[in-house]
């Protein structure tokens, strides 16, 4: 059988977004494109069918492109990635897919759809979509033809739409095939931070047994914290230096510093083989500690990002962060201090946020001093505790789900002490305030090495001004 697995054109904006199955939706700014690892994964899982990975984002597909190569190709099956502000878009291109390829069946797969399966359903034309973890699941569509015995999907049985149980968990990572990079453009993927050097993301564990309201991850990966070995990811790792010749990696986990243990020996691995390449992740800071930060650099690690969130540790209590902010500060010098650069991220108008909690968020920020910052807008996907919350208190001032993007080009939530319009204020006050500073200015131009790399920067710089 012949499938295809696409992630859909944007074709009724200019946006670039960075998609992944087990992670939310967001715009890119400076042309920054991201690995597909998540269809990849769904790919290797398909047995001896054929199957073709599009990403209609990454080549720069217009819908015409799409449609030639989608006919020519021929599919039975297609699989299209969503998100929540994409889903209006991704569901336009199955339409126009669908009546292309009659006799084709089209499904969903990402978190949007995991968390409204019936809504989403209901809101397309897709004629199934996979819930949660997909990859046995998927496995399981490709040669069982009664839907109703399939669990972890949603689906169209005639008018009536049918959810059926979700299915359990992976139990062990390990069995997983790795990711089918040899059907992804793998030389498109490329970010600042990478100096816009090609990049593969590796998932090395799934799962985060923290409970933040805001956050969009635990509903499909759970939260139960399940981890790859060591070897398991080292073996990875070498086929993507071996066979694809990327030397830069992105670690893609919840809270990739969680184990001590398994960082430690992850590291010394990296040692023993001699292998060669560099690498970001992200942390907590209150998960790492100095001797892994020395382990990290010395194994290639150059970046590492935490969600800070806010200054504020009423609010991050509200949010149910379960983190002592007092500990941020002495993890942000130790990492620079050992030469490794910081990416902290805070989220602008969480439950109590107020125009004072701001101020003392944007001070913090330059008192982290950390080389890269992203302020987020509190936005409630649904599924999340947030969302409860905000339907409840009557927060939501927009329900339009292509607005919700918390990068910063809309605020769809109110609070208790501010509006949405004043939200989107203050995040683009803060980011405005970091940036546009000599310091920083004098930091990000240091490190440029290309012109492609100076030309991302400069796209960035001028996205934080217009906004």
């Amino acid at each position: 059988m012949k499938i295809l697995l696409l992630n859909p054109p944007i074709i009724m904006s200019n946006k670039i977004f960075m998609k992944e199955l087990g992670r939310c939706g967001s715009t890119a700014s400076g042309n920054q494109f991201w690995p597909q690892t998540g269809l990849a994964y769904l790919a290797s899982s398909a047995g001896k069918n054929e199957v073709r990975i599009i990403d209609g984002i990454a080549e720069k597909l217009t819908i015409a492109d799409l449609l030639e190569s989608a006919v020519s190709y021929s599919p039975r099956l297609v699989i299209l990635s969503t998100t929540t502000p994409t889903f209006k878009n991704d569901g336009v291109v199955l339409s126009l897919l669908k009546k292309k390829l009659p006799t084709a069946e089209f499904g969903f797969v990402g978190t949007h759809t995991s968390w409204t399966p019936y809504e989403s359903l209901k809101n397309s034309q897709a004629d199934f979509i996979i819930l949660n973890e997909p990859e046995l699941t998927f496995s399981e569509l490709l040669y069982e033809k009664n839907k109703s015995k399939i669990r972890g999907i949603g689906y169209k049985k005639g008018a009536k739409i049918i959810i059926n149980p979700h299915r359990g968990l992976s139990g062990n990572l390990d069995e997983l095939p790795f990711p089918a990079r040899n059907l992804l453009p793998n030389e498109k993927y490329r970010m600042v931070l990478t100096n816009n050097e090609p990049f593969a993301t590796v998932v090395p564990s799934r799962g985060c047994p923290h409970q933040c309201i805001y956050c969009r991850v635990g509903y499909p990966w759970g939260k139960k914290f399940r981890q790859r070995t060591v070897a398991n990811v080292i073996s990875e790792i070498e086929e993507i230096l071996d066979w694809h010749k990327i030397r830069n990696i992105v670690f893609m986990a919840d809270t990739f510093t969680l184990d001590k243990d398994w960082i430690l020996e992850f590291c010394s691995t990296i040692a023993e083989k001699d292998l060669d390449f560099t690498w970001l992740c992200n942390s907590r800071v209150d998960t790492l500690d100095e001797e892994m930060i020395i382990a990290m650099k010395q194994a290639g690690c150059t970046t590492i990002s935490f969600g800070v969130e806010s200054a504020s540790q009423k609010i991050l209590d509200r949010a149910k962060k379960n983190l002592d902010i007092t500990k941020a500060k002495a993890v942000f010098f130790l990492v620079k201090k050992h030469g490794i650069k910081s990416f902290a991220y805070f989220v602008i108008g969480l439950p109590g946020e107020t125009k004072d909690t701001v101020k003392e968020t944007i001070s913090f920020s330059k008192e982290l001093d950390p080389d890269y910052v992203n302020f987020h807008i509190a936005t409630p996907h649904p599924g999340t505790e947030l969302h409860k919350m905000a339907v409840k208190n009557n927060w939501i001032q927009d329900y339009d789900y292509d607005h919700y993007d918390q990068s910063g080009n809309y605020s769809v939530m109110s609070n208790e002490e501010l509006s949405a319009a004043d939200i989107l204020k203050a995040q683009k006050r803060a980011m405005r305030e970091f940036y546009f500073r000599p310091k920083i200015f004098a930091r990000q131009l240091s490190r440029i090495k290309t012109k492609d790399h100076l030309l991302s920067v400069a796209k960035i710089g001028l996205s934080i001004l217009k906004k």
